[in-house]
């Protein structure tokens, strides 16, 4: 049974798996920032219409406050709508909702973090606005500590910017006070006359000395992958001992364990601390005719294809001997069951009871030979358990899985050396996956439970 909104359980995070930067939240003693729901929305035009600054005053380059009603809520609705779906790791505007918690939870404003290539820069820019009832209550630098801490402490920012017209004093004084560096003045227009900016940087290093210590940071795990950001893989293969799992960090050697239930591997990348795992098990289960997808490992094997094993069909999960399995699968889909794939039945059925479509893009099937293969440029020319085989697949690992020699000296308890080089280019194919140079075998027909029945390499030249 599902859990409650944003919680994990052996499905995972059941919140807003397609769009989780809904599920962020920065928090201050006394503010939440939230990426805006439409309901939040209309709250903040709203606040827009009863105004956010003199009419004197404009704080803005571009002066959308000027823009006449209704035509002013409208667009700024379409701005926000827009910060969506314009969303690419190459650019984009992340707003937030400005929450004060207390005596009851009320919308007071907008912070908003924009950047180009953030993901290769680490620099972003910074903005706000207040509703003018509650401007003069400390909110301004409250909600503007909460997104330095959101830019590095969340997103591992190298330096954050932000700016203000040169007779915007308050917004100016809070910059100041935050601790912020002056970084240059331009000429600009506002309301078609050039006036003077001012911009502001401010580095880690600066943020690192003043961090505050009250502001905490959730749902961020989830979304890396939508900022470009770098994020820990694994790769699992089923073993003696339950699960051999390599793990390859952001920086740093890859380490190699044994686990017992596949749902402890799931449950670290459902609480983000993996972005995605590959694991050596079929997921997307036909119910009769076989999955297209390993007709095309075994044809990019040639001489190895054996190794590429029938998948036992859907019915055959709830066999509950090897005589009633092979019965199954002869009747869904008039072959027998081998004694390799009767033997993995039990964990093929322990990741399909975890997975569902949603998770799908993130915990995926990878075959080791076929990801050899393409990692290689040809297949592996021996068997994997041989001497020659394991040498000639940890020489293919060995450039880009740092600290794969030591693993290998003494596996863990449960697992054989194979083991340990199958989870690595596993991995490796994880990391692949999140680089966006990854190859799916198969006509991505999906299964009686809506899993997509394919198979997941690395494409060739995915690591140069």
């Amino acid at each position: 049974m599902p859990g409650r909104r944003g919680e994990v359980d052996e499905t995972g995070v059941v919140a807003h798996p397609y769009w989780p930067l809904f599920d962020i939240r920065v928090r201050t003693p006394r503010l939440e920032l939230r990426p805006p729901t439409d309901e939040d929305l209309l709250a903040l035009v709203d606040l827009i219409r009863r105004g956010i600054h003199e009419p004197t005053m404009m704080p803005f380059s571009n002066p959308w406050t000027d823009t006449p009603s209704p035509w002013l809520e409208r667009q700024a609705l379409q701005w926000n709508w827009r910060q969506r779906a314009d969303w690419t790791k190459e650019g984009w505007a992340l707003g937030f909702a400005v929450v004060v918690r207390d005596p009851e939870p009320t919308i007071v404003g907008v912070q908003d973090l924009f950047a180009k290539n953030f993901h290769l820069t680490g620099v972003a820019e910074s903005g706000s606005w207040l509703g003018m009832e509650h401007q003069g209550k400390g909110i301004g630098k409250e909600m503007r500590a909460a997104i330095l801490h959101f830019g590095f402490a969340g997103l591992r920012a190298r330096w954050l910017e932000t700016f203000a017209w040169e007779d915007n004093a308050s917004s100016l004084g809070v910059t100041e006070r935050l601790g912020y560096e002056p970084n240059g003045v331009e000429m600009d227009l506002r309301r078609n006359q050039g006036q003077v900016l001012r911009r502001y940087r401010m580095t880690r290093e600066t943020w690192e000395q003043q961090r505050r210590r009250d502001i905490r940071i959730e749902g961020l795990e989830h979304c890396f992958d939508m900022f470009g950001l770098p994020q820990a893989v694994a790769g699992a293969d089923a073993c003696r001992g339950g699960w051999c799992v390599v793990t390859l960090p952001v920086d740093g050697d890859a380490t190699v364990e044994v686990v017992d239930r596949f749902t402890k591997v799931a449950t670290r990348q459902a609480k983000g601390q993996l972005g995605a795992v590959g694991v050596d098990i079929p997921i997307g289960l036909s119910d009769g005719p076989p999955r297209q997808c390993d007709i095309e490992a075994r044809a990019l094997l040639g001489d190895r294809r054996s190794s590429v094993f029938a998948a036992p069909v859907r019915p055959v999960l709830g066999a509950r001997s090897f005589e009633q399995a092979l019965s199954r699968s002869r009747a869904a889909g008039g072959v027998g069951l081998s004694t390799q794939s009767w033997n993995l039945v039990p964990k093929v059925g322990e990741v399909d009871r975890l997975l569902d479509p949603t998770r799908q893009g993130s915990i995926f099937e990878c075959h080791p030979e076929a990801a050899f293969a393409a990692v290689h440029g040809v297949p592996m020319a021996h068997p994997k358990r041989s001497r020659p085989g394991r040498d000639e697949r940890l020489a293919t690992l060995r450039p880009l899985v740092p600290g794969i020699d030591a693993l290998v000296v003494k596996p863990p308890g449960g697992a054989a050396v194979d083991d340990v080089l199958d989870a690595a280019v596993v991995a490796l194919t994880a990391r692949a996956l999140l680089a966006g140079k990854a190859r799916r075998l198969g006509e991505r027909r999906h299964d009686a439970k809506g899993l997509v029945m394919e198979i997941v390499i690395p494409e060739a030249g995915a690591f140069p």
